[in-house]
């Protein structure tokens, strides 16, 4: 792959970062086979090199400091409806670590919603399987101020708060709101960022986290910022003792499906797409030709065996074979035994000797 291979240094990767990236995409799995499928190949390396390198080891114009603060930057619409949609998803990319054909599939499932706390609820969802449920009659968990305050976490900005992990340098962001109820189980706005943390790392400690909100809809005992914290420190503890997870399990339900192209319905599909609007002109069925009558008595001889034994099989299933050396009211012509199956010869000798027997 040489020239992925200049493209990718191109960009700013290493040559290491490279390596691991053909290499990886060049072995069969679940992953290669949906990256593959659904983006050319320079994409597909990208996309894994984005959420396999830390942000640390990232070339500076992927980094999120770079262009997930001025939307402007980011997107390149001259209009302006679908601007803060785009930064929206841009920023959740950059920041959460989220692959990009995910957060525009969560993204039209929620009819383009420019809000970010319910785009992270979705794609949270999206992450452990979960179809997304955007109900509102779990009770929300409470948000204690005093709570995140002792345990070192800040708000960003109104309903915006960063948590720290106390042994690795992870950050956990929090959205809430009291008067939209969130979060709750079922709407968890979350997210995770580190400098020196993998984002499929970082997503695989956010699926757990989920799943383990998910599972109780009110935190029993210790405030709902304990229970984030140290569920993640959990997770982490985990990974560090028995090494990363395998990326296509975690992405498992954030990677594309790749369509069957030779599949009857995706085939139907764009025909039907290909030909809307389109008038096609009829032609009437052509009926197949009955055979001549063949009247043994009055043939005299094995060139008028021949003859009509030819005429019968004209009108058969071998009459595009025929049609070269034998035409109605052309007569008789010479037949090439090299341009003739053996099959019709053998069709042809088990005729002749049935004549005889008569």
């Amino acid at each position: 792959m040489p020239d992925l291979s200049k493209q990718l240094a191109k960009l700013g990767f290493s040559s290491q970062q490279i390596r691991d990236a053909t290499s990886y995409l060049s072995q069969p799995s679940k992953l290669t086979t949906n990256l593959l499928g659904a983006s050319p190949p320079l994409q597909a390396c990208v996309e894994y090199l984005l959420l396999n390198a830390p942000e640390c080891d990232l070339p500076e114009r992927f980094l999120p400091a770079m262009n997930s603060s001025n939307p402007f930057i980011v997107s390149g619409h001259s209009g302006t409806s679908d601007l803060k949609a785009r930064w929206t998803e841009e920023k959740i990319v950059k920041d959460a670590g989220y692959p990009l054909h995910s957060v525009q599939d969560v993204s039209a499932q929620l009819d383009n919603t420019k809000q970010l706390d319910r785009l992270l609820s979705g794609l949270a969802q999206k992450l452990v399987g979960d179809p997304i449920d955007e109900s509102n009659e779990v009770p929300g968990f409470t948000i204690d101020p005093e709570e995140y305050e002792s345990l070192g976490g800040h708000l960003e900005e109104d309903g915006h708060l960063v948590l720290p992990l106390f042994s690795a340098p992870i950050q956990i962001h929090v959205l809430f709101s009291a008067e939209r109820n969130i979060p709750r189980s079922n709407c968890l706005p979350l997210y995770i960022t580190s400098t020196s943390v993998a984002p499929y790392i970082r997503l695989h400690l956010l699926s757990r986290l989920v799943r383990h909100l998910r599972e109780q809809a009110t935190v029993d005992g210790e405030g709902f910022c304990m229970t984030v914290i140290q569920a993640v420190e959990a997770d982490w503890a985990v990974v560090e003792d028995e090494g990363r997870p395998e990326i296509s399990t975690v992405l498992q339900y954030l990677t594309p499906k790749r369509e069957n192209r030779y599949s009857s319905n995706a085939a139907s599909d764009r025909h039907r797409k290909a030909t809307r609007g389109l008038k096609f002109k009829r032609h009437p069925q052509r009926r197949a030709k009955s055979p001549p009558p063949v009247d043994l008595s009055a043939l005299r001889n094995s060139k008028e065996v021949c003859v009509a034994i030819l005429n019968v099989l004209h009108c058969s299933s071998q009459a595009n074979s025929i049609k070269p050396f034998w035409r109605p009211g052309n007569g008789y012509q010479r037949i090439k035994p090299k341009t003739i199956s053996s099959s019709f010869w053998t069709r042809i000798v088990s005729s002749l000797s049935l004549v005889k027997q008569v």
